[in-house]
């Protein structure tokens, strides 16, 4: 990861100190600590708690399987080319 090791060492410090952080949080310390040009895009701060052992992937919720409705008749309109 392309970043200097004190912007590094705060993402990953706000990430041990919060159990949901933030990365608009961590930005904004960033910016408070370094100035304006001290930014690090969602997908770096990621990548350094993954490393850090901080990520966990959120779990997916919700059915496990996709249902299909037809509206409008069209399932009944096959139904009855199928009767005799």
């Amino acid at each position: 990861v392309s970043a200097p090791e004190s912007w590094k060492q705060i993402a990953v410090a706000l990430g041990f100190q919060d159990p949901q952080p933030s990365f608009d949080k961590v930005r904004e310390t960033l910016r408070a600590m370094h100035g304006s040009e001290a930014s690090l895009c969602d997908n770096t701060i990621r990548e350094l708690w993954k490393a850090a052992g901080y990520w966990k992937p959120r779990r997916r919720t919700g059915p496990g399987e996709k249902v299909s409705e037809l509206h409008g008749g069209g399932g009944l309109l096959l139904c009855r080319a199928w009767e005799p």
